[in-house]
């Protein structure tokens, strides 16, 4: 698995890396969404936040974790906590393919 580091120069309460998995997922999105993406990743990344409603974060099981996001196609991003303070983001999905990138993730985690 390769990982992308993800920099943020501001007091970093998580370390976030991404693989390419991850990083192919996001590129091929709009800039619309990437900005919110982004939004979401410096809230986790600067104030180690998640969110505080389950329908934001969730466990997956098998250490594997679900961000989601509100927005019309139902973007979610699957991760792991490789570390006290740092996480992986492994895939990036949307709603209706939700099963099948469930699986993709969880295949990802060594």
């Amino acid at each position: 698995m390769s990982i992308i580091p993800y920099t943020n120069l501001n007091t970093i309460s998580y370390s976030i890396c991404k693989t390419l998995s991850y990083q192919d997922w996001y590129d091929s999105l709009e800039h619309k969404s990437q900005a919110e993406v982004e939004r979401r990743l410096m809230k986790i990344s600067e104030d180690g936040f998640f969110g505080k409603n389950p329908n934001k974060h969730k466990l997956l099981g098998d250490k594997l974790e679900e961000l989601k996001f509100h927005d019309q196609n139902g973007m979610r991003i699957y991760f792991v906590r490789t570390g006290k303070k740092e996480i992986t983001l492994l895939l990036g999905g949307f709603k209706n393919g939700q099963k099948k990138d469930i699986k993709k993730a969880k295949a990802l985690i060594c």
